[in-house]
């Protein structure tokens, strides 16, 4: 049964494929589990540990040991970054290397389809810094396709 076990099987799965298989103590409780995998996982944001397919590991489950949370003789929690819940309140610094280093490869392309080189510059300038700026990659994407000519 499961709470005969003494110790617990866990798999971290981590963003990008990677995964550590380490076995714990049946008590250790889930907030050792959880400091473990933010050590892995080295990221600076905040995550959330899921046995999936739907069940988080909430704030109140953290003081509770494996055994006790019910996943004994083992379990896979996937850690997953607060970025990827839907919305990002924030979206990530885009470097400013990048971002003028972007502006100008399109302001670039849309001289190639035709564009006078100030208008390439405007349209880079005011449509497409603001939404990279934003981080709004999706319509990012929609602008460079209209403005390409070619139609999503």
């Amino acid at each position: 049964s499961p709470a005969a076990c003494a110790t617990c099987a866990v798999q971290l799965c981590f963003p990008g494929g990677k995964r550590v298989r380490e076995d714990y103590d049946a008590d250790t409780p889930l907030s050792e589990v959880h400091t473990r995998a933010a050590q892995i996982f080295e990221a600076q944001e905040d995550f959330t540990l899921v046995c999936l397919p739907t069940t988080p590991v909430t704030a109140e489950m953290l003081p509770l040991s494996l055994r006790d949370a019910g996943f004994c003789p083992g379990v896979s929690l996937t850690v997953k970054p607060k970025s990827s819940e839907g919305v990002v309140l924030q979206p990530p610094p885009v470097g400013e290397e990048f971002e003028a280093a972007f502006v100008a490869e399109v302001a670039a392309m849309l001289k190639d389809v035709g564009l006078l080189g100030w208008e390439a510059h405007q349209w880079a300038e005011k449509l497409v810094q603001p939404q990279l700026k934003r981080g709004e990659l999706h319509p990012l994407r929609s602008t460079l396709r209209a403005l390409m000519g070619s139609r999503p």
